[in-house]
């Protein structure tokens, strides 16, 4: 096991209580360095590490260790090498000798000298151990130590160009503007390879990396791939244009453009890495390729890095942070308040809230229980559904009380996004303990309806209009009539027959709903018998009128002669 010591501020003065097999350097010009891990092999076999700092050489950084660990280090007779730590000298062919963890460009522990400083930079660890020596492609070496220190390193994501991963919970944890301004996630490894692929799976996303060796033969440790979906590929029609994951370290306070595969980086040195999905272009002006990173870059050490989580753990605590509940929930949720129990207040106070829980939670995040004296009159100011307090003060009698919490926030609709103008109650002058609530103004969104096909929701018949409706996503519904379909008549059939006195009838129906129409047929007009009698009796009426009206001329004339 290891044994973690206190970190050691090395200084010359240190030098008065080592032992006098050591000699130290003095030379105060020389460059120092900080947060530097030695791990030590004890007698069982085992490790003890110690933090130092205020070092210049490995061999001051053994020394601080050592002390710190209170060892004993003994050198050999020209000081180049430790000959024994606290009495212990190995068996024969062995050695005490000392490795450092990924020196820049190598993929594991390297052997180092005593007394060397080149290579040296604040985070890296060393590690003082017995092994044997070995011939390795012609060369002497050492065996290297069997474990691997681990680190927490941090690594910046960044969609740029407009480009959209594939992969649907993706697309469901990070919103487009996250994945264009970019985020932090939080991963553990023993390289920044190591420290990717935690941070990717951790959150529940897939992440694939090469550890071989690329057509020239370079030593590839941890070459991305795919990750978030998307991988290397030449723009479609293009043999020079490519998309792919851009890796980039902090380095003395820049962004530096990885020189190496992540693989050979140690997160305890090289702590902020950045990787960002963009096109690559050729410069027409240079032998160099033109890089669109997206925007502005952050800047760890004056920006606060916050790791956003896809699965963020919230935690309701006591003031002394005892946790009262617990809630694991998915990117961007909020935590749901009726699961969480109001805690017992201590004496002579009362509960006012655990603060503003309404905020959507992107990472691991703790709510501390508020307590105020129960003397005083309390405003509290709750949320819309009166579930969480956000804020509450108490307020001498007949002032005002003002709200200090966030913004609150309602979630939009499909329909309308809600803006916040103010609250339940004017608290002007409060005279008594009050609890008010949110008051938000709906804005309608700009929404173009998408109507789809539409449901008959009353058929047509032959002389009535029917129904056909229309439901919009946002729930908006809209109607529009469907002709009536008119008869379909059959052919007109007699159904009374005409006399040459009397109409007949001629009727047809209609074959889809079975209405009926009628229509008349004139009479005849022939008859062979009463009827040719009463013919010649108006002829013969005709004509006796006829002769009556000439005799009654002859008499009129006889008269006037």
């Amino acid at each position: 096991m290891m044994r973690y010591g206190k970190f050691v501020l090395f200084a010359v003065a240190l030098a008065a209580i080592l032992a006098p097999t050591l000699s130290m350097s003095d030379d105060s010009s020389a460059a120092t360095y900080s947060d530097i891990r030695v791990y030590i092999e004890n007698a069982s076999g085992e490790y003890d590490m110690s933090v130092v700092g205020g070092v210049s050489t490995v061999k001051e950084a053994i020394e601080a260790a050592a002390a710190d660990q209170g060892k004993t280090i003994a050198l050999v007779s020209n000081g180049s090498a430790v000959r024994s730590v606290d009495g212990l000298e190995p068996e024969s062919d062995k050695y005490w000798r000392v490795h450092q963890w990924l020196p820049l460009g190598t993929s594991g522990w390297k052997h180092t000298a005593l007394d060397k400083s080149d290579g040296m930079v604040s985070g890296t660890s060393y590690c003082l151990h017995i092994c044997e020596r070995v011939i390795i492609d012609g060369s002497q070496d050492y065996v290297a130590p069997d474990f691997k220190p681990e680190s927490e390193g941090y690594i910046f994501f960044r969609f740029a160009n407009g480009f959209i991963p594939t992969i649907p919970e993706v697309l469901e944890a990070f919103t487009s503007e996250v994945r264009k301004e970019g985020f932090w996630l939080k991963g553990t490894g023993s390289t920044m390879a190591e420290v990717l692929d935690d941070a990717i799976k951790s959150n529940g996303f897939d992440v694939e990396l090469n550890y071989t060796q690329d057509k020239n033969g370079n030593n590839i440790q941890g070459w991305i791939k795919t990750m978030f979906g998307l991988g290397d590929e030449l723009e479609e029609g293009s043999d020079d244009i490519w998309h792919y994951w851009s890796q980039w370290t902090w380095v003395e306070g820049d962004w530096s453009y990885n020189e190496w595969t992540l693989g050979f980086y140690d997160p305890a040195v090289y702590k902020y890495v950045m990787c960002i999905y963009l096109i690559s272009t050729p410069d027409p002006y240079s032998t160099d390729y033109i890089i669109d990173v997206g925007g502005d870059l952050p800047n760890p050490d004056k920006e606060e890095v916050i790791c956003i989580s896809n699965h963020p753990v919230v935690t309701f605590a006591l003031p002394d942070g005892t946790a009262v509940a617990t809630q694991v929930l998915k990117y961007g949720e909020t935590p749901n308040m009726a699961l969480v129990p109001e805690p017992e207040a201590p004496k002579g106070k009362t509960f006012s809230g655990w603060g503003d829980t309404t905020v959507p939670i992107v990472r691991d995040t703790t709510f501390t229980a508020n307590f105020i004296d129960a003397a005083s009159y309390m405003v509290r100011y709750w949320d819309e559904s009166k579930t969480a307090v956000l804020y509450a003060e108490t307020v001498a009698s007949g002032s005002s009380s003002t709200y200090k919490g966030t913004t609150p926030y309602k979630a939009p609709t499909s329909e309308f996004r809600y803006e916040f103008e103010g609250w339940s109650a004017d608290l002007t002058h409060v005279t008594s303990d009050m609890d008010v609530t949110p008051v938000f103004k709906a804005v309608p969104l700009a929404h173009e309806h998408s109507w789809g096909e539409g449901v008959v929701t009353k058929a047509a018949t032959c002389v009535s209009e029917g129904v056909k409706t229309y439901t919009c996503s946002c729930g908006e519904v809209k109607t529009e009539p469907i002709p009536a379909l008119g008869h379909s008549w059959s052919e007109w059939k007699v159904t009374k027959q005409p006399t040459s006195k009397d109409k007949g009838t001629e009727t047809r129906t209609c074959s889809v709903c079975g209405e009926t129409e009628s229509r008349d047929i004139p009479p005849t007009g022939e008859d062979s018998g009463s009827g040719s009698d009463n013919t010649m009796l108006y002829v013969g009426a005709a004509i006796a009128a006829i002769v009556a009206i000439a005799i009654i001329a002859v008499i009129v004339m006889k008269r006037k002669g």
